[in-house]
């Protein structure tokens, strides 16, 4: 619904990158980075058209994203796809230019409640003796 701003804010993020952050090796702002944090994008909207479907099946609109979460969506690929490859300085930079980029948006990381719980139970099996793990 918003793709020529949303796609003008990607092309800046890359390109401030670029400029801003420190001259890594393994830094790539060129274009298969920015097709991936589209298909990533693409996937997670995929998604959440499948969980609004299942959520609200029948009721008119299922499926329909705002220009907010659809934002917030994209947000989440470029996170994905950009931070675990930054240092820790350049990771600061980053995050403070999606929130210039992107005013008011939140930050969040993508979740997986049945992973994190999936961890959480594996670390209190540290140290003690599961046997069903």
């Amino acid at each position: 619904m918003t793709a020529k701003d949303l796609g003008r804010k990607v092309v800046s993020i890359f390109s401030l990158s670029s400029q801003l952050l420190s001259s890594q090796q393994h830094y790539d702002w060129g274009l298969r980075s920015m097709k991936t944090v589209l298909n990533t994008g693409g996937s997670l909207i995929q998604q959440w058209r499948r969980n609004a479907d299942t959520s609200a099946a029948g009721s008119s609109g299922a499926g329909k994203l705002t220009p907010e979460q659809e934002r917030d969506l994209l947000i989440k690929a470029i996170r994905v796809n950009t931070l675990s490859k930054l240092t820790f300085d350049d990771n600061a930079r980053f995050t403070a230019l999606l929130g210039d980029i992107f005013p008011g948006a939140p930050n969040a990381d993508i979740s997986d409640p049945t992973l994190e719980e999936a961890i959480k139970e594996v670390m209190r099996c540290v140290g003690a003796s599961c046997t069903n793990h």
